[in-house]
């Protein structure tokens, strides 16, 4: 035991490796409010939303990979706007898309 604990005393201090992963934006869909209102983005039948946006504000979502490939009715997000216009995006949900809400 003390010898391995002597070997790990060689080996010198523990070695971190740090890295800046970005996630590529393939890997999303993008939100963006093109509406010019404030909006709250959730998924369809959730009553929380998952995102608050401003004018021109940019969010992302990750979907599931069968909310595309095997996609079923609620599968979809909605964004609502402080007046009140409901605008509804899917399904499917398929990675890689942008969605410009109100354009």
């Amino acid at each position: 035991m003390a010898a391995s604990r002597a070997a790990l005393r060689l080996a010198g201090p523990p070695l971190f490796l740090l890295c800046s992963c970005t996630p590529l934006a393939s890997e999303f869909i993008q939100v963006v409010n093109g509406t010019g209102e404030v909006i709250t983005v959730s998924l369809q039948g959730h009553p929380r939303p998952f995102a608050m946006l401003t004018p021109n504000a940019v969010t992302s979502f990750y979907p599931l990979d069968e909310q595309c490939d095997r996609p079923r009715p609620e599968d979809a997000m909605v964004a609502r706007t402080e007046s009140g216009t409901t605008y509804t995006y899917g399904p499917p949900l398929c990675r890689g898309k942008t969605w410009n809400v109100g354009r």
